[in-house]
């Protein structure tokens, strides 16, 4: 197919609007995908269930947080969540000890800390630690001083070792 060598703006408009709406369409369907996925976890196993999750993991999907994951499966029991109320309602049903957010983007930091005020007033024995590259931030600073640990990245295996130690 051969393209004009210059478009008018009416086709250039269709052309992107096309582009955006097939953009939002493939995003929905991952967005369903990935929910049904989530759905279909099973706790079979009968050493593992909902009340032995030890850490509940919340942020953005991005490399960092599949390394978390990938980490800490392999010492504890682990939950990801980038829902907040899902995370919330786990929460407060199995009484999880501690909470690691992720503020850097592509999580949005506005979010986290809506989130840490409210689990901080509905559960307040949880300890909750939050992951940044940028401990400095006005963000992270509000965060620690109502009460969050600051765990600063990288965050390799010995400090998730040292954490599972102390904290699990």
């Amino acid at each position: 197919m051969a393209f004009p060598k210059h478009l008018d703006k009416e086709t250039l408009e269709e052309l992107l609007a096309i582009i955006e709406r097939n953009r939002w369409d493939r995003l929905r369907k991952r967005q369903l995908e990935n929910e049904i996925s989530e759905e279909n976890i099973d706790f079979e196993d009968e050493q593992i269930s909902p009340d032995s999750v030890r850490v509940i993991l919340f942020g953005a999907e991005s490399p960092f947080i599949k390394s978390m994951i990938e980490m800490f499966r392999v010492i504890t029991v682990i939950g990801y969540f980038r829902d907040p109320e899902n995370m919330i309602s786990f929460c407060l049903d199995h009484q999880v000890p501690n909470i690691l957010f992720d503020v850097d983007p592509p999580t949005d930091c506005y979010q986290v800390m809506d989130i840490f005020a409210s689990v901080k007033m509905l559960i307040p024995s949880v300890r909750i630690f939050v992951c940044t590259g940028r401990k400095n931030s006005v963000e992270v600073e509000h965060l620690k001083m109502y009460g969050a640990a600051i765990l600063e990245k990288p965050i390799l295996r010995n400090k998730v070792r040292w954490f599972k130690e102390t904290y699990c």
